[in-house]
């Protein structure tokens, strides 16, 4: 006897019984449902520098003979261009004239760098010039050195990790949902494991895109339906 293999077009429908239409023939199927949960997990791909600003005081000099007042947030610039800011309003005195010298005015007053790290750290001594006044009539220097400064690269989740796991969560959950599905099934049934759609449910993830961790965990609990249909009448059709 010689075999012969023959392609029929079909048509698989939840309503119709299995007949022939204009399309072909029709095999008749049913909606089979199931929920299944997964997790996975999977190391963050992030990198990101966090750390500590440095802070300390610093004394301001008025070589003006006026009253000079600065805003909270005034710049200064120190030692290799590091930027700090003043912490509050601050209000200093006129420098005083003598008949043979100058005494500059003073006043100490809170900073904190403007960038995190330890190269904020700078010593005592140290001068300071204000970013948006002239040196000559107004400048700053620290009796002590400004401290806690520090910085430190660490594991963070990326948007992309999100998207990865969400990927490997989807295809846990659809192998689990076919297995699942084809154990509810009678020995003379079979799912269309292309038909399997995914319907109601929701997905969690330990940590959220920017946030510090070294590994992301998403759980998930989704809902899936496929279509059933019976060994027999695909026979029976073909």
């Amino acid at each position: 006897a010689q075999k012969i293999d023959k392609e029929l077009p079909l048509v698989v429908s939840t309503t119709d019984s299995a007949v022939e239409s204009t399309r072909g023939a029709v095999l008749s199927a049913q909606i089979a449902s199931v929920t299944v949960s997964a997790e996975e997990v999977m190391t963050t791909t992030g990198k990101k520098t966090v750390g500590d600003k440095a802070h300390g005081e610093i004394t301001i000099l008025n070589k003006t003979i006026h009253e000079k007042s600065f805003k909270a947030g005034t710049i200064l610039v120190g030692p290799h261009n590091l930027k700090f800011t003043l912490n509050e309003d601050v209000k200093v005195a006129s420098a005083s004239e003598s008949s043979d010298s100058l005494s500059y005015g003073k006043k100490t007053v809170a900073v904190t760098s403007s960038a995190i790290g330890p190269e904020a750290n700078v010593g005592s001594g140290s001068d300071f010039t204000f970013a948006d006044f002239p040196a000559p009539s107004y400048s700053a220097r620290n009796d002590q050195a400004l401290s806690g400064g520090t910085s430190r690269e660490i594991s963070v989740v990326t948007k992309k990790d999100q998207e990865t796991l969400a990927k490997k969560l989807l295809e846990s959950l659809q192998t689990k949902a076919l297995e699942e599905l084809s154990l509810k099934l009678g020995e003379n049934e079979a799912i269309i494991n292309e038909s399997l759609t995914k319907k109601d449910g929701e997905e969690t993830f330990s940590a959220e895109a920017g946030e510090e961790a070294k590994e992301v965990k998403g759980t998930a609990t989704i809902q899936f339906e496929a279509l059933a249909y019976t060994r027999a009448k695909l026979v029976t059709l073909a």
